[in-house]
């Protein structure tokens, strides 16, 4: 097996463990994100068991990577330079995302109409002197029911999406450097639909 972390979109995680890399000595509190000439993110050169890099180009690019597969020879660049792995996340193909787009936002403008016939028809259906009361139970039950819980909600499922969280070296949990995509997006459109 070979330390690495795919980028298949679920941002499912490899083994961290790989024999390749055994002496390496690894800090996974060192996160620098790779991509191989494999088309797999590796969590830093060191998991990727690179010994030599040129910073001079832009990305950094790494040679003589243990733990990289070669399916073909070293990648040459135009400039002639070969490298193995260069400095940066593996780009992802998002299809979806124009639909996704015009979906929420067709959804926001939809949302945002409701709030005034809400008004009105509260103003309406209540007695004249009770009209200021009445608004301000509507406003209240808004706070109490959605604008304090949700963000909590929010926080806790994309929490829940996560695959590799930072951790120091007193094993104290900080932020989250790998979510699964595809189980955040299903997680998100569920809870919005609650």
């Amino acid at each position: 097996t070979r330390l690495s972390f795919l980028v298949d979109r679920t941002g499912e995680l490899g083994n961290l463990t790989a024999p390749c890399k055994a002496n390496c000595h690894c800090l996974r509190s060192y996160y620098y994100p790779l991509c191989g000439g494999d088309g797999v993110q590796y969590f830093s050169p060191c998991y990727a068991g690179c010994t030599n890099s040129v910073s001079k180009r832009h990305p950094k690019v790494y040679y003589n990577c243990s733990c990289i597969e070669r399916k073909i020879e070293i990648t040459p660049t135009p400039s002639g330079f070969a490298f193995e792995a260069k400095a940066g996340k593996c780009p992802t193909r998002c299809a979806n995302l124009p639909i996704f787009l015009v979906i929420f936002f067709a959804t926001i403008v939809f949302t945002f109409m409701a709030g005034t016939p809400i008004t009105v028809s509260i103003l309406r259906c209540v007695n004249h002197k009770q009209r200021s009361l009445a608004l301000g139970i509507q406003c209240m039950l808004l706070r109490i029911l959605g604008t304090i819980p949700g963000p909590i909600i929010f926080g806790i499922t994309i929490d829940s999406t996560c695959i590799l969280w930072d951790i120091n070296e007193c094993g104290i949990k900080g932020a989250c450097w790998i979510y699964n995509n595809i189980r955040m997006a299903h997680m998100l459109v569920a809870i919005s639909k609650w």
